[in-house]
């Protein structure tokens, strides 16, 4: 937007610079000589103003904007009392400086400092000429103070709604890292939730190993006492022989149930729960729900389970290429879609975001450190991308069920 101002202005100046000649020409052919002086006054002071455009383009305080424009609004005036009743080049410099103010200052700021040089402008103009003629058409200060003011309001508003768009953007932008990162918080979670419910499933086999090996240790120990108890008694034939026969079994069928038990608890956890299709259905969900992005999930013939290093790189993968759409390809539909393909595992994400023009959109750390862990597997991975036809990532690596 500077560089459109500092356009306006270069453009401003310059029409002003013939504008002048045409007078002094003018002037010339009424028989009307001006002077040297007057001619070299004019130009030395449109080319301080030009000059203190650009030098006002690179300056940031605000201080050093009103010093400018101060010196700025003083050289229009002079410029006025120079060229006598004549309003045309007053105003092609005032209209831009009230464009610059609106611009470089803020909004009510500059609003006031235009309203405030345009009248400045009238009043020494008026002054100048008062003396030469009491009785004068006012028509043409009415026209240059309404031709001001139609500027500020046009520029006010313009500014205004540039302001706006530029808040809307700015709102935008961050409702979009807000949503990113709900969306990698929540895909963390399910990752978190994975590796919780596995190693819970974990703890809670070594907690029925200990139990088992604890009960078993206990019955063998008391068998073992009850059946030496039983050869001594039928040794000496005594009647209690029945009776701690009778106890042993007893006690052995009790060990047997705490043993069937146990070894119920001990049965294979369920991997499909936790890995393979079911997380990456899992992940899928979590997504949608924080980002609010349609996702296209088409399993086709892929295995339930992929093997068990697989299963972690299949999930970083869809993983990564759903955060990348989300962030950097500004999609709103995503299609994921699994498929065995020559003893492996095919793996094709592809969105409809922004897309790039680059013929290798590869240097991402994530996709890089994706096509790592996919050749160490003995996969592959490529990606393929173009301006306003979104990004595709498509992977191969071999699997093996469990």
């Amino acid at each position: 937007m500077r560089k459109i101002v500092l356009s306006m202005s270069a453009l401003a100046h310059l029409v002003a610079f013939f504008q002048f000649g045409f007078q002094v020409a003018v002037s010339a052919s009424y028989q009307f000589q001006l002077s040297t002086n007057y001619v070299i006054v004019s130009i030395w002071l449109l080319a301080l103003s030009l000059i203190l455009a650009i030098f006002m383009f690179y300056s940031q305080p605000e201080n050093r904007y009103w010093f400018l424009f101060g010196i700025r609004g003083l050289i229009i005036i002079l410029l006025g009392r120079l060229f006598g009743d004549y309003f045309g080049i007053e105003m092609i410099l005032l209209a831009v400086l009230i464009i610059e103010a609106c611009i470089y200052l803020p909004l009510w700021k500059g609003i006031i400092y235009s309203l405030g040089l345009t009248l400045l402008i009238v009043f020494f103009h008026t002054l100048a000429i008062w003396f030469k003629m009491p009785f004068f058409n006012w028509s043409e200060h009415l026209g240059f103070i309404m031709n001001a003011i139609i500027i500020i309001g046009m520029t006010s508003l313009l500014q205004f709604q540039r302001k706006n768009q530029v808040s809307v953007t700015e709102l935008n932008r961050r409702l979009d890292e807000a949503t990113l990162k709900l969306a990698e918080t929540n895909m963390k979670l399910q990752e978190y939730a994975i590796s919780a419910e596995q190693e819970a499933m974990l703890n809670e086999r070594k907690r029925v190993a200990r139990e088992v090996h604890d009960t078993l240790a206990y019955t063998l120990t008391n068998l073992v006492m009850m059946m030496e108890a039983a050869v001594d008694l039928i040794s000496k034939k005594s009647p209690k022989i029945t009776e701690h026969l009778e106890s042993a079994r007893e006690q052995a069928n009790e060990g047997l149930k705490e043993v069937r038990h146990a070894l119920h608890a001990l049965r294979p956890v369920q991997l499909t729960d936790l890995n393979g299709l079911a997380a990456i259905c899992r992940l899928v969900k979590a997504f949608e729900k924080a980002s609010q992005i349609k996702v296209e999930l088409e399993l086709g013939n892929a295995p339930l389970n992929f093997g068990a290093e697989a299963n972690l790189v299949v999930f970083r993968l869809v993983q990564e290429g759903l955060t990348n759409a989300l962030r950097h390809g500004r999609a709103t539909l995503i299609a994921v879609s699994l498929a065995r393909v020559r003893e492996g595992l095919s793996v094709t994400i592809k969105d409809n975001g922004i897309g790039s023009g680059d013929a290798a959109p590869n240097a991402g750390y994530g996709l890089v450190g994706m096509r790592e862990r996919l050749e160490k597997l003995g996969g592959k991975l490529e990606t393929s991308s173009a301006v306003g036809e979104g990004f595709t990532l498509i992977a191969w690596l071999p699997i093996w069920e469990d």
